[in-house]
């Protein structure tokens, strides 16, 4: 009989023991998902509020680009008709 207590306890030990393991490791990835998710938010952020204050001079050169090459077929026209 005091065998079988003897192992029950150990092994109700080493059970009690991998689920407090289990649990820390659960904490642990619950932790650094939130991390990661966090840092991923940050970057995403910046990124696009980089890309905001590019969207001016993205504006810009595509109206220029757009008044050049407008220019461009005007005088192309102009010298087709001449």
């Amino acid at each position: 009989m005091k065998i079988t207590t003897a192992v029950q306890q150990h092994f109700h030990t080493g059970e009690e023991q991998l689920q407090q393991k289990l649990l820390e490791a659960g904490i642990r990835l619950e932790r650094r998902s939130e991390e990661f998710f966090s840092a991923g938010c940050n970057s995403a952020w910046r990124r696009a509020r980089t890309l905001r204050g590019e969207m001016p001079q993205v504006h810009a050169k595509s109206r220029q680009k757009a008044a050049d090459m407008h220019a461009e077929i005007k005088q192309l026209s102009d010298a087709w008709h001449a």
